[in-house]
């Protein structure tokens, strides 16, 4: 029964969740294809006005998705555990602690689903800068050091 409870709240959820990020991939596409265009000096052109405009716009999306996740997350807790919606979902022959489970294990989910996306887009948007030989001499040192930062908090 936790697997269908588990269900039902994703596909509540994805109603939300996926429509926005969609949109900060898409504008991560276009803000990396303005970020491509060559500088055409210090004036204000078109094309920078254009990009300061979807840069406005998907650092919004980006606060926005951050902000939607954790209202979302406590709304729909709230509404369907505490609310009016409660009193039907305790009638449901599950144990208390199961619908309390898969709000909190959906809830997760979506969190690293953002963390997820917002990495992708920022990836988009710097690619160029990023991928560089540079960036793959340096790698290795860089997941070394994540490896004994992880490890000196390890208690096993």
């Amino acid at each position: 029964m936790l697997s269908k409870l588990f269900k039902y709240e994703l596909k509540a959820t994805a109603r939300l969740f996926l429509p926005i990020y969609l949109t900060i991939l898409i504008f991560a596409v276009i803000n990396r294809f303005f970020f491509s265009l060559p500088n055409m000096g210090e004036s204000m052109t078109i094309s920078s006005i254009m990009m300061f405009i979807s840069m406005l716009v998907y650092v919004s999306l980006m606060i926005g998705m951050v902000l939607m996740t954790l209202v979302v997350m406590i709304q729909r807790f709230y509404r369907n555990l505490l609310g009016d919606e409660g009193y039907l979902m305790f009638t449901l022959p599950v144990q208390s602690w199961k619908h309390i489970l898969s709000k909190l294990t959906t809830s997760m989910l979506w969190t690293i689903a953002s963390g997820i996306v917002a990495f992708c887009s920022i990836l988009i948007i710097a690619s160029k800068e990023i991928f560089t030989p540079e960036f793959y001499k340096e790698l290795p040192m860089v997941l070394n050091a994540i490896k004994e930062y992880l490890r000196s908090y390890t208690y096993i």
